[in-house]
């Protein structure tokens, strides 16, 4: 700031001195304001490039680890993207569905660098879809997929557009002959009994678990590292001292083989809200997927809630308390089609009154996960 008063101050003073010392045909010469001009830009650029090697000599001594670097380095330009307007969409993936034969995947940095750290022989990528739904159940899926094997289109599943385009890469993907994969589902019953968070780290166990024994060979397991997305990561997973775990935040927008157990994940849970849809027409399941969208609210208030819905969500837990309260205690907010949906067994599943009204979030209206 001292120094741009300085520079200020040297415009200031210096431009009636120019001015005075001009003579009679002084119009053949730049204006004063020139001088004054040029001596405060070149003043200007000569602290500038003081202050660049300062910074870049700051720069040199503080060392970073590489994959501290390679998440420092995602962090950018995730933000950059963000931040420049107009920006295009990811692109869609439709050209290169049919075959797969074309479009861009995502890096495997981080992948690359655990291996070529020595930090484990095979990684594995881990993700969950359906933790904002009201209905179904949360599913998690695991996958390794070998350096050698490069499946183009393999990206976040909430950035390909249709579920016809995730069908497809989920088929190329899931078919490929090196690709260990594996899923595990959590009902809504736990869900409700355990809370989504455990309900999630449940799910992601035993399907990272099951790849992991694929991987042995002649009974030995191999020294594996989990990168499960997200900012937590499954406690019994994490405390397994033959596991590495990386807890990546927006892991599936950024690695590849977190990217690809999102859409295993996503379309094996989307295949069992389809058949949801099927046993209970009027909901909307197929559309909605069990999300909290205005359809899915309406139906829910217009038809009952279902045996399928988390009565420990807030907008269902309203609905089964709304029902108490009108039947004098004995309301039973079911769906023609049967089954006990009535707010005495939400609370018989372990969720007592006044935690079922702190908790339940409303998940993504989009299909997100």
């Amino acid at each position: 700031m001292q120094h741009r008063r300085f520079i200020a101050k040297v415009v200031f003073l210096s431009a009636p001195l120019l001015h005075h010392a001009s003579p009679a045909h002084a119009s053949l010469k730049p204006p004063p304001a020139f001088f004054s001009f040029r001596f405060a830009s070149i003043l200007m650029s000569k602290r500038a490039a003081r202050g660049r090697l300062s910074a870049a000599g700051k720069d040199a001594v503080q060392p970073t680890s590489p994959v501290a670097s390679i998440r420092k380095r995602q962090r950018r330009s995730v933000k950059k993207a963000e931040e420049v307007p107009g920006e295009p969409p990811p692109a869609d993936c439709s050209a290169v569905v049919e075959g797969l034969d074309g479009g861009s995947s995502l890096p495997r940095a981080i992948e690359e660098s655990v291996l070529a750290a020595g930090e484990a022989e095979h990684v594995i990528g881990v993700d969950e879809a359906g933790r904002g739904p009201l209905a179904g159940p949360v599913v998690a899926a695991a996958c390794h997929i070998p350096l050698g094997v490069d499946l183009p289109a393999i990206r976040d599943s909430k950035a390909i557009k249709t579920e016809a385009e995730r069908e497809a890469i989920y088929e190329k993907l899931t078919a490929h002959p090196d690709v260990v994969w594996a899923t595990h589902a959590v009902d809504n019953n736990e869900i409700d009994r355990i809370n989504i968070l455990q309900a999630t780290f449940k799910a992601m166990t035993p399907a990272a678990q099951s790849v992991i024994e694929q991987l042995a060979t002649s009974g030995v397991k191999p020294s594996v590292a989990v990168l499960v997305d997200g900012n937590q990561l499954p406690p019994v997973l994490k405390d397994d001292p033959n596991v590495g775990c990386h807890a990546v935040v927006r892991g599936d927008s950024k690695e590849y083989v977190i990217a690809a157990a999102s859409i295993i994940a996503k379309v094996t849970r989307d295949r069992v809200m389809n058949a949801y849809d099927e046993e209970h027409p009027g909901y909307g399941f197929a559309q909605h997927k069990g999300y909290p969208t205005k359809g899915h609210i309406e139906a829910l208030s217009r038809l009952g809630v279902l045996p399928i819905h988390r009565k420990s969500f807030g907008s269902v837990a309203a609905l089964c308390e709304v029902a108490v309260s009108e039947e004098g205690g004995n309301g039973v907010l079911v769906s023609e089609e049967g089954g006990d949906a009535s707010p005495r067994s939400a609370m018989a599943m372990g969720q007592p009154e006044a935690k079922r009204k702190k908790r339940g979030k409303r998940g993504k209206e989009d299909g997100g996960t």
